[in-house]
Order: structure tokens, then C-alpha cells, then sequence
């Protein structure tokens, strides 16, 4: 066994130089690809060699186009933000678009379509077979978001770098909210975005999934409760541009780190509202209206007003509160309170439950702040003891 471990290090070390550096790339995609600005990065600072073996063989043989690696002390992950088949189904469609085979090489197509036009056509369709997971709401918040990635992939021409953007929008819009969030002055609970290199991108490593930690102590899963909520009112009033309405909230897309910050991770469903001056607030308030479904929204609703408190309300109808449906955590983030609750845990948990099915004169907003300053309070208390 002694001889066998080494054996597999070294095996798994040569498939993984092999396969990460010729075959995930696809380099040979630009400009319909996500960017180039990682690519000397990718070779000169990116290392296999703090990976455990099972890591390594993951990243050989796993299929979600999903690898680990890292850059000097920090792990992080590389993504094709695909399956290998939607990548080559996107290639042909491109191929298609410019009147050429099945196949084709995409390097060599002059491509003279007016990709500012058709990026804004794309993301304020109402097609929703179109882009299924992203939209952002009217022509003058598609131009604010472009104007807010003037410098992504900026060392491209402007054509190429338009394409970049569109073939991004195409396949998953994660990398460019992760560009325009990073620049932000306060950190905001996202990966961090190193760049890209062809059709692979890179982001910090942010921990476990929520799910993998239904068992820590309550005290605990109350820290990160705290940090969700707060996160919620972040992605809806922490830009000056936009407010960000996730519209996939689950335990599997929030990250835990070794000192419990959370991270809202696979930032691919977002519908993106804009911020219009001298626009009287009009504020939208989450309800229940599809009876086929345990959660609902109306993009429509979410669009036409100026603030909603769908992600207030998302967090606590589905990671909060006990009736959490499934397939989220069982009973919820704060499930097995203790046995000798104050009224303090109480008041908690009630005004969770009240977030998660309001009536009529809740506001969501106050109500949530409230659950933040008992949480605060609660957390403060723990510390002390």
C-alpha cells in the first residue's frame, strides 16, 4: 500500500498537468470564450502540489467540470461553468450564427454582428427559453450593467471583448457579478475572482457547503444565520447601482469557511433591478401565489417595483425557518434549538417563522432587522460566556 499511494500521487499529478493545461482551457475558443486575462497565471502561479490525493483524483475523473487547485496559500476553484456537451452545443450554435459547418473553427470566423446590441437583447428578453437564469430589468439597466464592465477583459479590442461577455452570458453570468461585486469598497460575501483563461474560470475556495454543517452547535449555526440575513439585505441595498434578487437560495449554494463566514457561492440565477433616479419607492412584498410550488417569485413584480424583499424573504423560507421545504436542511439552519430557550431564542425563531409566511402587516425589512439585532445580541452574549 506503502508503494501504491506515491504511485497514484505521481499518476494523478501528470494526468492532471495534461488534462488541465491542453484539454479544459480551450483556449482555441477566443474570442468566444470567457476571457484571457489568467492565462500566464494559470501557468506560473497555479499549483497542484497541496492537494491531497483524493482531491487530485477528483479533479482527474470528475464530470461537473469542477477543479481544485491553488495560488501560493489560498485554495481555489476552477470552473468551466458547463458540462463539456453545452460548451460544444454553443460552439456550433456560434458556428450556425455565422453561416458556417458544424465544427467549425471558431478562431478563424470574422464575426461582424453588433454584440452590444445582442448582449442588451439577451438579458432583458422576456423569452425566458432564451437566458433562463439571468435578466436584467429594461434597456436602461442593460446599459448601466455594461457601463459597470467597461474593464472587464480590457486588454482584448472592444469587439473581442464584447463577444467575451456575450459568450459568458451565454453559458453562466457568475464571473461577470463576480467582477462588478469585487470592485466593491466593502467586501461583499462573494468568491473572490482571479480571472479567466479561455473557457475556465478562477475563484477563491470559500469552504464547506451549508448543507455538510447541519450539525454544528447551535450556538454556532446562529453566527451564520446572522451573516445570511445580512447578506440578503446586502445583495437587495449594498449597490449604488442595482439591487441583486437571487433567485436560487439554497444550503448547497452558501460556503462555510474554518472561521464560519458564509459565502454565497454558483452565482448564476439573478435578476439584476436597477436603481432609477428620481423614481418614487415603490416596495414589493414576497407572497406564496403558486400553488404547485414551495417557493414562488414573479420576475415581473420583481422588475416593475423599485425595491422587493425577496431575498429577505428567500432566506427564511428556505435556509431559516423550520418548515424549510425539502430538499433543503431538515427543520431548517436553527433546527434542535436548545431545551432551555430564553425568551430571546424565542423571539427569534418566532420572527423567523413570521419572515418565512408574513400576513399582511409585516414588513419584511423591519422584521428582519429585528432578527439581525437579537441575533447580534445573542452572538455578543455567547462570546462573553
Amino acid at each position: 500500500m506503502k508503494k501504491v499511494m506515491p504511485l497514484l500521487f505521481i499518476i494523478s499529478s501528470i494526468y492532471l498537468y495534461f488534462h488541465m493545461s491542453q484539454v479544459i482551457v480551450n483556449l482555441q475558443d477566443c474570442p468566444y470564450c470567457y476571457g484571457k486575462d489568467f492565462c500566464n497565471k494559470l501557468e506560473n502561479e497555479i499549483n497542484y502540489k497541496q492537494l491531497s490525493i483524493i482531491e487530485r483524483l477528483y479533479n482527474s475523473i470528475n464530470a461537473k467540470n469542477v477543479f481544485y487547485a491553488y495560488i501560493g496559500d489560498q485554495k481555489v476553484v476552477l470552473k468551466k461553468l458547463a458540462h463539456n456537451y453545452e460548451l460544444n452545443d454553443l460552439n456550433n450554435f456560434i458556428c450556425k450564427k455565422n453561416n458556417l459547418s458544424y465544427n467549425c473553427k471558431l478562431n478563424i470566423i470574422k464575426d461582424t454582428h453588433d454584440y452590444y446590441k445582442e448582449i442588451v437583447e439577451l438579458i432583458t428578453t422576456e423569452d425566458i427559453d432564451v437566458v433562463k437564469n439571468f435578466k436584467v430589468c429594461s434597456k436602461y439597466g442593460a446599459d448601466l450593467f455594461l457601463s459597470t464592465l467597461a474593464d472587464f477583459n480590457q486588454n482584448l479590442k472592444e469587439n473581442e471583448r464584447l463577444i467575451s461577455i456575450w459568450t459568458t452570458l451565454q453559458i453562466n453570468v457568475e464571473p461577470l457579478i463576480l467582477h462588478i461585486l469585487n470592485k466593491k469598497k466593502i467586501k461583499w460575501p462573494v468568491p473572490k475572482y482571479y480571472g479567466a483563461c479561455g473557457k475556465l474560470i478562477i475563484e477563491s475556495y470559500n469552504g464547506l457547503m451549508l448543507t455538510e454543517l447541519a450539525d454544528l452547535d447551535w450556538s454556532q449555526r446562529t453566527y451564520l444565520a446572522l451573516q445570511i440575513l445580512e447578506s440578503a439585505l446586502i445583495f437587495t441595498e449594498g449597490d449604488e447601482n442595482f439591487r441583486y434578487y437571487l433567485t436560487d437560495v439554497s444550503p448547497d449554494n452558501i460556503a462555510v469557511d474554518s472561521a464560519l463566514k458564509i459565502t454565497f457561492i454558483d452565482l448564476e440565477n439573478v435578476i439584476m433591478v436597477p436603481k432609477l433616479p428620481n423614481k418614487s419607492l415603490t416596495v414589493h412584498r414576497s407572497d406564496h401565489w403558486d400553488e404547485d410550488s414551495d417557493f414562488s417569485f414573479s420576475e415581473k413584480q420583481l422588475c416593475e417595483n423599485s425595491v422587493s424583499d425577496h431575498n429577505i424573504y428567500a432566506v427564511c423560507k428556505l435556509i431559516l425557518s423550520a418548515n424549510a421545504p425539502y430538499p433543503m436542511m431538515a427543520g431548517g439552519l436553527l433546527h434542535h434549538p436548545p431545551t432551555d430557550q430564553s425568551s430571546k431564542h424565542n423571539s427569534i425563531l418566532a420572527n423567523i417563522e413570521l419572515c418565512a409566511n408574513p400576513n399582511q402587516n409585516v414588513d419584511r425589512f423591519l422584521i428582519s432587522r429585528k432578527i439581525i439585532s437579537d441575533l447580534e445580541a445573542l452572538h455578543k452574549s455567547i462570546q462573553l460566556d
